[in-house]
């Protein structure tokens, strides 16, 4: 699997204080991110694997580098199957 991704084209957003709203037009939804979420997107969108994520935020939260890898993947999977997120072949 690819470890970079972007926002789909077709998706609207906004970052605000913290939180991502993406709304979807394939099925008009509004879907929210924030907190320690919010954290993994930006760095999936800076082209960091959900192991690399895993370790930076560990530092900053009392969890385990692996338990927030999971986290990561779980999120990165949810987005992707919503077509939030895509794979960046740039």
């Amino acid at each position: 699997m690819t470890s970079k991704y972007k926002i789909a084209p077709e998706v609207s957003w906004r970052k605000l204080e913290g939180e991502y709203f993406f709304i979807t037009p394939r099925s008009s939804e509004i879907h929210s991110v924030d907190g320690p979420g919010c954290e993994m997107v930006d760095l999936l969108l800076a082209g960091k694997s959900c192991t690399e994520i895993g370790k930076e935020l560990a530092q900053g939260y009392e969890a385990e580098a692996a338990d927030i890898a999971s986290d990561a993947q779980n999120l990165l999977e949810q987005l992707l199957a919503k077509h939030i997120l895509e794979p960046d072949h740039e």
